[in-house]
């Protein structure tokens, strides 16, 4: 008999080696953003790109237009009718991107976190949620991930004033070359990612 502390354990072990292997991804996704403040949950939709080592790319397809972009130590944002905004990577703002990006890397979370993995619904759900509260910090990280390929399906993050941002991925394409397609819109639109 496995204990859960040696199974949890075993199964985040092999989520960072497979996270580790990851050269590029491609997907579609579906974020939904809560907060006290709004009346209803806001949907986006959209691609996500993904380069090892340090670039991150979201394109909004819903709405249109808007993009958030990684890139080494630069981080870019575009909302709809305003010029792209440039600031570092280490910027508060681009604290949810930055965190994608270190699971995408297959690095531990920094920090101390009670471990908590269980089995539902067909996927490993991996809740990890700090030890010490801290305002920087979120509440809860929720990881979702596929039992068979161990690819991260979504993430779950809960900030400590109530506001959650779920993002779940799908058409997942690992480690795949990039399209011609892609490539000349990445060219056209002269972003730095992903060339």
């Amino acid at each position: 008999l496995i204990s859960a502390t040696a199974m949890a354990g075993d199964l985040e072990d092999r989520f960072l080696e497979n996270q580790k292997s990851l050269q590029t991804l491609q997907a579609d996704f579906r974020q939904t953003i809560t907060s006290p403040g709004l009346k209803q949950p806001v949907v986006s939709e959209g691609r996500f790109y993904y380069q090892a080592p340090d670039k991150l790319r979201i394109d909004y397809t819903k709405p249109a237009g808007e993009y958030f972009l990684l890139n080494g130590d630069r981080f870019e944002s575009r909302r709809r009718g305003k010029a792209p905004a440039v600031v570092k990577a280490d910027h508060p703002s681009a604290r949810a991107l930055s965190a994608l990006l270190e699971v995408l890397r297959g690095t531990p979370p920094a920090g101390d976190f009670q471990k908590e993995i269980e089995r539902q619904d067909g996927v490993f759900r991996v809740v990890l949620t700090p030890l010490k509260n801290s305002p920087s910090m979120p509440k809860k990280i929720e990881n979702r991930v596929d039992p068979e390929s161990l690819a991260l399906l979504g993430m779950n993050i809960t900030t400590p004033q109530g506001a959650g941002m779920e993002f779940v991925l799908e058409n997942a394409r690992r480690n795949q070359p990039r399209s011609e397609e892609h490539t000349s819109e990445l060219q056209s639109r002269q972003y730095l990612v992903c060339r």
